[in-house]
């Protein structure tokens, strides 16, 4: 399920989350190549979606990250953009492009190629998606001082946020709980709700302050630069885990709250 407000304000349900994120955004943005997806509860996922949907339209689609993300199960991976280049002149993908590194036997992750390397990426590729940040498996999150790792070259700023956090505890369901208690005034134990999980989201990402993490230690941030989109990237919000009515009534709660930035409200089952 993908929820979407359309131009006269009202909810319309797709199966197509590339199209929802299309709609919803204004005419003027219509060749977004890179999109960083950051955030909690589903990044992973929303991804991996993206870039089957791209290549279902013809589309030179890549997965890749900024961080580290679990490498995905019979997508052809490559660890240089000479052979990703060369796949995609015949094949429009999706393929996963990255650094392997091994964690078990049976897990491997895939760490980022340089940042420097964005920009021929593009040239590459019709279309990017690059997870940008990390929660440990949580489904919200509030972001430390070297986080996320935005890319310089994007297009498109991909907020994902679990509902499953609403009601439980900041200490049990985000990634970070006590940076965001002290941001938002709060114990860890207390509960997380529709209301402080907008100042969460609105804080931490879409009108974050960086220049209160500018240094660190005394010293100039080495992250600093990559803590942000570049100036006047567009931001989407996608509220997942609408897993039933109730969540989806709290969801439009909070899109309403975070309005103007478009919000999606869904129930996206892992690939």
């Amino acid at each position: 399920m993908i929820l979407y407000k359309n131009r006269e304000n009202k909810w319309i349900e797709t199966d197509q989350l590339s199209e929802a994120i299309n709609i919803t955004l204004p005419k003027s943005y219509n060749s977004l190549r890179f999109i960083s997806v950051v955030g909690a509860g589903g990044k992973s996922t929303v991804c991996r979606r993206l870039v089957r949907e791209w290549s279902k339209l013809g589309l030179r689609s890549v997965l890749t990250t900024t961080t580290h993300i679990l490498k995905e199960p019979g997508m052809p991976f490559f660890d240089n953009l000479d052979a990703a280049a060369t796949f995609l002149n015949d094949k429009v993908g999706p393929i996963e492009l990255g650094c392997e590194r091994m964690i078990s036997p049976s897990k491997i992750k895939v760490t980022s190629l340089p940042i420097e390397t964005h920009i021929q990426l593009k040239e590459i590729a019709d279309r990017v998606a690059c997870e940008g940040d990390g929660a440990s498996c949580r489904p919200a999150k509030f972001p430390n001082w070297h986080e996320p790792v935005f890319s310089p070259v994007t297009d498109l700023s991909i907020v994902v946020w679990g509902l499953s956090a609403l009601g439980q505890p900041l200490a049990e369901v985000c990634h970070r709980p006590t940076l965001a208690a002290q941001y938002l005034g709060c114990q860890e134990t207390d509960l997380l709700d529709a209301a402080t999980s907008v100042k969460l989201i609105r804080g931490g990402y879409l009108q974050r302050n960086t220049s209160v993490v500018e240094s660190y230690d005394g010293e100039l941030n080495p992250f600093f630069e990559t803590l942000s989109p570049p100036e006047n990237t567009p931001y989407v919000v996608v509220l997942n885990q609408a897993d039933d009515p109730e969540h989806i009534a709290l969801a439009k709660e909070m899109a309403s709250a975070l309005t103007p930035t478009p919000v999606l409200i869904t129930q996206l089952l892992k690939f």
